[in-house]
Order: C-alpha cells, then structure tokens, then sequence
C-alpha cells in the first residue's frame, strides 16, 4: 500500500478513513501510524475512561515525534459527524460571547480513539471536570492530580518513592498512577466531592507526610 492511500475501516459499527499507515512516527523504533492505531485499538478499553466525558486537546505529530508538533483545542472540521462536540468558554471570556467558544472533540469511545490516532494525536490533555450535561461549564473538579516532575540528576525512579509517600495519605485503592513526558509520574484521585479548582490545588499542596531519606538501596 502506498502511503498517501486511504484506507476505511469499520470500529465498533462506525466507518472511518485512515492513511499514511507506513508513515513513521516513531524513529527511533520504527514504529508506524499503523502501530499506533493498533496500540490505540488494544488499550482502548483503559484509555478511554480517563478521557470520557471530558473535553480533549490533542497534540499532534503528523511528521513524528522527531518532527514539528502542534496542540489542537479546536475540533477539526473534517471530524466525522459521529465524534461528540463540547462547547467550552475561551479562558475567562464572557459566556454570553458564543464567538468566544472553543468546540472540542470528546473521546468517548474506541472509533473516536481510533479517528485521534489517524491524526498522529500522540497527546492527549483533559480537564479535571467532567463535561456533564454540556451546560455552565467549566464544572467544579472531580479529581484531584498530583504531578511529580523529576528535577535535575533525578529520575521517575525518584518519582515512584515520592509516590509511595503520597499514597501514606491516600486511598491507594481509589488512586491511578500514569508517566508522564519522558520521565514523569502523576497521580490521579477522585475527588470526595465536588471542589473548585483552587480548592484542589490547596487540598494537593497540604499533604503533611513526611518523607524520610531515599535511599536507592
């Protein structure tokens, strides 16, 4: 198959068009748009709960990871008429200015993955509120994110014992853990109720346990 032909494909009922399946987008490893979408397709059922209901911004990398990248809030307008749209406020615009509106996509199903895959969307970046019925949003946060970022001399290794300490003061059964960027680790909790934001960020930053030395031993 040459890599400009296009291919449809049915996903769970839905048809869609995917191309450039050759196209490399991971150098590196040799790891083609027909790689990624498969990935996509096998962890689908572990991905998409994290970005249900919430509206996505991509980050693209049609030419690969070693290639220019873009981010896109705006839902392209070729999207199939199938992929749910949200209409959220630009920042801190008024909510009377429609003009104002960003119209994301919402991921939430494997054919919408599946579509985001085709557009080498290799990131995907949500909110921590969840759109609901699309109404007066921006909506109260309903998790509460801790981002551990390793500094210099450092690594995610470091990051998982930061971790350890923080699950001291956690439900570590309500508690998912994911990498992020190249050596990164953030941690993921419902949220007890419906907080604002800043209420949020207080609740992240008054952790009282005390850590005791690492030691990689």
């Amino acid at each position: 198959m040459s890599p400009e032909e296009r291919v449809e494909v049915e996903v769970d009922g839905r048809v869609l068009s995917v191309s450039n399946l050759s196209k490399v987008l991971y150098p590196a490893a040799g790891f083609t748009k027909r790689d990624v979408i498969d990935y996509y397709a096998r962890i689908a059922d572990a991905m998409v709960p994290c970005l249900a209901d919430r509206p996505v911004t991509f980050v693209r990398f049609p030419n690969g990871v070693e290639g220019s990248s873009f981010f896109e809030k705006h839902i392209p307008s070729h999207a199939p008429e199938w992929v749910r749209r949200v209409s959220v406020p630009r920042g801190s615009g008024s909510r009377s200015k429609r003009e104002d509106d960003v119209e994301y996509a919402v991921v939430d199903d494997r054919p919408t993955l599946i579509w985001a895959a085709n557009l080498a969307a290799l990131e995907f970046h949500v909110p921590q509120w969840r759109i609901g019925d699309g109404r007066d949003l921006p909506k109260p946060s309903d998790l509460l994110v801790f981002d551990l970022d390793p500094g210099p001399g450092t690594s995610i290794v470091e990051c998982c014992h930061v971790a350890r300490w923080l699950l001291d003061d956690l439900e570590q059964d309500r508690v998912v853990a994911k990498t992020s960027g190249s050596k990164g680790l953030q941690l993921y909790r419902p949220a007890s109720r419906t907080p604002t934001s800043s209420r949020t960020r207080s609740r992240a930053g008054s952790s009282t346990t005390t850590p005791t030395p690492w030691s990689p031993t």
